[in-house]
């Protein structure tokens, strides 16, 4: 049996369409909040990958 993760946990609570809002605040707020570096770079491009995973997954 899978275990359930915090994102599954977050879709299950709020839904598709807003923990994709949700991710896009938390890019916003990283990008507002710190410098542009590689690492936040690496960051924001994670957690889009996510948020295009989560989309995806809703349409399947």
């Amino acid at each position: 049996m899978k275990k359930e993760t915090y994102l599954d946990k977050l879709v299950n609570d709020l839904g598709v369409e807003a923990t994709a809002e949700r991710i896009s605040i938390y890019i916003e707020d990283i990008m507002r909040a710190s410098r542009r570096t590689s690492e936040t770079d690496d960051a924001i491009n994670f957690l889009m990958y996510l948020k295009e995973s989560i989309l995806k997954n809703k349409e399947e």
